[in-house]
């Protein structure tokens, strides 16, 4: 066997060419699979281990009244935030934090133990404190800045405006219903960390700017309704009261107060119930359609007007206690106040057998025809203010009423509640037929 170095140059000069040829090409191979093949996937371990995505809420508009107040705005506030993989002393970090946020160590610290990538600390800090958590330079820990909400007014038309929730988010009022336009989108911000897992520098995605918002609400006509609708509430002894103060011209709402109602700077210590807004949601009284159309034919044809006298009758008709089951006692009143008395009775007078016929079968190819439940139809003399028919549906036959439900025998002119929101309605209407835009 030749030794190695007994062998003619080209071979020596070969097997290292040939050795070294198969690691270039080994490598290569590598490359070529590091590089192109498994770019994307490599590419995403490195962005999760560098890049932090941070969620943060855009800064909502600012709801005004009609006369440019604001009513609604967003003050400049920080959240503390951290990645807890990258926390390298979990107690020692939450200790420090605790300090500067007031809040209890253990809980914190029990934050920073998560298994997720992502979790806040605190939201919507002050300035000052957010200053003093920056200042700690604690690794895996950083800040964002964010609005917080703040309503000036405090109560003032807290159930028109309503309020958003921790993330900006509205939940109540038109803080909800224009939700899309007041945060303008959700935004995020991109931050790359360094060996010690602090966010060296941050980048914000572009999102539509959050839009403002002008009610027709009147600063000062809420004012005057709220605090009137407050000392009658008092007065009474009512449990709840609304008010609803509308411009007849233009039907737009100038004032919509409740009574209780609640602080929107801090309405999660509220009940529910002072959070209602029970112009919207809850139901009218029955039998209150009769009121506004009777008060509205006698007006229009100028049998009564709006300073003349009646007398109540003590609560009694004929001798007997008022339809409606009231008990108070009611004297002389005047007309344009009869609405607000609270022993206002309905009164049913003379039916044309003829109309009511028609009015029963047209109902009911209403009903029919709509796939409703139940309807009512109230036909009015308006000369004379008589009731010419009264019909509803489902009906029953009187000859054999024994075997007809208890639902089909009631009057639902009389003892159905209106649907939510008829308030609105009722005001409109009247507002309609004061300005004569309708007959």
């Amino acid at each position: 066997m030749t030794p190695y170095f007994e062998k003619p140059p080209r071979i020596r000069i070969a097997i290292p060419a040939l050795g070294l040829a198969a690691f270039l090409g080994f490598v290569g191979v590598r490359l070529y699979l590091i590089q192109i093949v498994r770019h994307h996937d490599l590419r995403t371990r490195a962005n999760a281990q560098y890049v932090r995505r941070i969620p943060v809420a855009s800064k909502r508009g600012t709801i005004y009244d009609r006369r440019g107040r604001a009513v609604a705005i967003s003050l400049d506030a920080a959240s503390v935030f951290a990645h807890p993989q990258l926390v390298q002393d979990p107690i020692a970090t939450a200790s420090r934090l605790a300090r500067v946020l007031k809040l209890p160590a253990r809980k914190i610290q029990k934050k920073l133990r998560s298994d997720r990538p992502f979790i806040w600390i605190q939201r919507k800090v002050d300035l000052a404190r957010a200053e003093a958590v920056g200042n700690l330079a604690l690794p895996g820990v950083g800040l964002v800045p964010e609005g917080k909400r703040y309503y000036p007014r405090r109560n003032l038309a807290a159930h028109v405006i309503g309020f958003a929730g921790l993330d900006d988010k509205g939940l109540e009022g038109v803080e909800l219903k224009y939700d899309h336009l007041l945060t303008g989108g959700v935004r995020s911000l991109s931050g790359r960390v360094d060996a010690l897992g602090r966010v060296v520098f941050r980048e914000a995605e572009d999102t539509p700017a959050a839009s403002d918002l002008f009610l027709t609400i009147d600063e000062a006509i809420q004012h005057v309704a709220e605090r009137e609708l407050d000392v009658a509430i008092r007065r009474s002894g009512a449990k709840s009261g609304t008010v609803i103060v509308v411009d007849p011209a233009t039907g737009e709402i100038l004032a919509l107060a409740n009574v209780p109602s609640y602080n929107l700077n801090t309405f999660g210590s509220s009940p529910p119930a002072f959070r209602r807004n029970r112009a919207l949601t809850d139901p009218y009284e029955p039998g209150s359609a009769f009121k506004l159309i009777l008060a509205a034919a006698a007006l229009e044809e100028g049998l009564v007007g709006p300073g003349d006298l009646f007398h109540g009758e003590d609560g009694f008709i004929d001798g007997v206690r008022s339809l409606s089951g009231r008990v108070d006692a009611l004297g002389r009143v005047v007309f344009r106040e009869a609405e607000d008395t609270p022993a206002a009775s309905d009164l049913f007078l003379t039916i044309d057998e003829a109309i009511q016929h028609v009015a029963e079968r047209e109902l009911d190819v209403a009903i029919r025809r709509s796939g409703a439940k139940s309807g009512t139809v109230i036909v009015v003399d308006p000369a004379t203010g008589e009731i010419l028919a009264l019909a509803n549906v489902p009906s029953y036959n009187l000859n054999t009423f024994g075997s007809s439900p208890p639902a089909f025998r009631r009057n639902r002119a009389l003892t159905d509640p209106y649907e939510p929101g008829s308030a609105f309605k009722l005001i409109l209407a009247a507002a309609a037929l004061e300005e004569g835009l309708v007959g």
